[in-house]
This record gives structure tokens, C-alpha cells and sequence, in this order.
């Protein structure tokens, strides 16, 4: 059964700050395991996702490699956004997310860009020319002419 990244999203939007069993939710649909509770399938725990920026870069890297993120804090509330985007595609190919602070702004992008990925399922990746290398999402690997 494939994870609902979009319910998934909703909650992580909805977020205010640091959740434990938001973290096991987003391990295990992102992670694609399914593990005992507070752990992973090799033991390790679960790292708090949704209150560590460094784990959820981690994670960032793990499930989007070779991808960037711009992150910071903007208004009177305090709300956080974050944008990804593959390495030298920017802005052809990016997700932003917003929530309450740095580690769910960055969730949430990578939630839509998992989004994203699954409605393509099936379809032809999108393939975008840049500098005369030749990149087809969402695979992070380019082509060069001749290589």
C-alpha cells in the first residue's frame, strides 16, 4: 500500500512544532519500512524529523540526493519556508513548503516533491535542457552530449 504523502502533508503543515509519532508516520511512508514502534528495521531509532533540522536534511539527502534547499523564517508569525530544488535546475524544477518551523517547512517540501513524483508514476519524466546537458527529473543525474 503506497503512503498518503498528501495526509501526510496536511499534518506536517498543521504541525506547531516537534511530534514523535509524526516522525514515526514520516519514516515509515517516506522510508518506505515498516518497523516497531520507535525504531527502524536495523534498530536504530527514529530521528525526530519534525524537530531537527539536521535530521530532516539527513533525510532530505537520503530520499532527494544531489538536491538543494533554501530555507528561512518570514513574518510577524514566525511561519518558516523552505524550497528544494535539483543541483543547477533551479527554478525549472522546485517545491516549496511552509509551516511553523525550519525542520516541517523543509518536510513539506520534500513531501511535495514525493507528491509530485508519485502523480507521475507511470508518465514519462520531464526532461529539461540546460547549458547543453540534458536532465530528466526526478532522477538527480545528468547527461552530457558524448558522455
Amino acid at each position: 500500500m503506497s503512503p498518503d504523502f498528501r495526509l501526510l502533508l496536511a499534518r506536517v503543515e498543521q504541525a506547531r512544532g516537534p511530534d514523535e509519532e509524526l516522525d514515526r508516520a514520516l519514516s515509515v511512508a517516506i522510508q518506505d519500512d515498516g518497523h516497531r514502534r520507535g525504531h527502524t528495521p536495523s534498530g536504530e531509532r527514529i530521528r525526530p524529523y519534525t524537530g531537527s533540522l539536521d535530521a530532516t536534511l539527513e533525510l532530505m539527502q537520503q530520499v532527494l540526493p544531489r538536491w538543494a534547499v533554501e530555507a528561512c523564517r518570514y513574518g510577524h508569525a514566525g511561519r518558516a519556508r523552505a524550497t528544494i530544488w535539483p543541483e543547477g535546475l533551479r527554478p525549472e524544477i522546485s517545491h516549496d513548503g511552509s509551516a511553523a518551523t525550519l525542520p516541517l517547512a523543509v518536510l513539506a517540501a520534500v513531501l511535495k516533491s514525493r507528491i509530485a513524483e508519485s502523480s507521475r508514476s507511470g508518465a514519462r519524466p520531464p526532461i529539461v535542457k540546460r547549458d547543453n546537458i540534458v536532465y530528466a527529473w526526478p532522477s538527480s543525474h545528468a547527461l552530457r552530449p558524448g558522455a
